[in-house]
């Protein structure tokens, strides 16, 4: 009996101190919702391209390359020039199967004397050059079933031109002439092409005779072109000649003493109005070019007038 009257008067007690305590959790934030919310769901449909069909491309692989080695053929042959037999000359040798083709490059010896062992048979493109002086002109085309020897001839293409044009091309009696020259160093690229490029600064003296006569002085200087350009005029009916000398104090003209001759045809008609009134005719030209290159053969030269060299 005393146990449980001890025992109510605990709870008693208990619940007695509980009223009097503040609420501790009153002031508390409210716990974290346990579900996370999720942004609503896309309803836009990914496009299904499993069944587009994309376009052809038209055109074949670029990167297939014909090839040269591991075949039982064996190509050699001799490159001769001017004086002979020309070592260290290059030699491209081109295997070509429909459209496509593949090269390799072999180097001629001390006697020029070639060799390309384990080739395949067929049609086959075969040119030589020598930097920077001598090119074959006109590649030579064989089809090969066996061991082949070949000649490859190689001219000479490092001469010092002179070219010359004038407008207009008939002159006229009064009427002003221009007269061009262009001085060019031919010389052979390491792709075996043959260029003509001009000479700058090279001095130019002009001679001349007849119905024509100077309207400036001489001599003149090339420009960065390698050309200069002079002018006349007509002072009669008759015929003329124009001679050129060109020399360079600074030796940048390989053959120093060269000349040319050029005939601008005969004055023809009677003055009209005095020369010193006359508009100047357009410059001469020389195809619109200075530089002139045709792979693989050697270039041929800008339209020129009557024109000689001589060293």
């Amino acid at each position: 009996m005393r146990r449980a009257i001890g025992v109510a008067c605990l709870f008693g007690a208990a619940a007695a101190i509980a009223g009097c305590a503040p609420d501790l959790g009153a002031d508390l934030p409210p716990p974290p919702p346990t579900v996370k919310l999720l942004p609503p769901e896309s309803t836009t449909t990914a496009p299904d391209r499993s069944g587009q069909i994309l376009p052809t491309v038209v055109g074949d692989p670029t990167t297939t390359l014909v090839a040269l080695d591991n075949g039982p053929v064996t190509i050699g042959g001799q490159v001769v020039g001017p004086d002979g037999a020309v070592a260290g000359a290059t030699v491209r040798i081109e295997r070509l199967v429909g459209d496509k083709s593949g090269s390799q490059d072999v180097t001629s010896g001390s006697d020029g004397r070639f060799v390309l062992a384990q080739t395949y048979a067929g049609r086959m493109r075969l040119r030589a050059w020598r930097v920077p002086d001598l090119v074959q002109v006109t590649e030579q085309l064989l089809f090969v079933t066996e061991k082949t020897q070949i000649k490859l001839q190689v001219a000479r293409h490092n001469s010092t031109r002179i070219l010359t044009s004038q407008a207009p091309r008939q002159p006229v009696v009064g009427q002003q002439v221009n007269v061009a020259l262009l001085l060019a160093q031919e010389q052979v690229t390491v792709d075996g092409v043959a260029t003509a490029r001009g000479i700058p600064n090279a001095v130019v003296t002009m001679f001349v005779t007849g119905a024509i006569r100077p309207n400036e002085a001489s001599p003149k200087v090339t420009d960065g072109a390698g050309k200069v350009t002079f002018n006349l005029v007509c002072d009669q009916v008759g015929a003329s000649n124009i001679s050129f000398s060109v020399g360079s104090a600074d030796s940048v003209v390989t053959n120093s003493g060269l000349s040319a001759q050029l005939d601008p045809g005969p004055c023809v008609g009677q003055p009209t109005t005095p020369p010193s009134t006359v508009p100047l005719p357009s410059p001469p030209t020389f195809g619109g070019e200075v530089v002139a290159t045709t792979p693989p053969v050697a270039p041929e030269p800008p339209p020129a007038v009557a024109t000689t060299v001589t060293p």
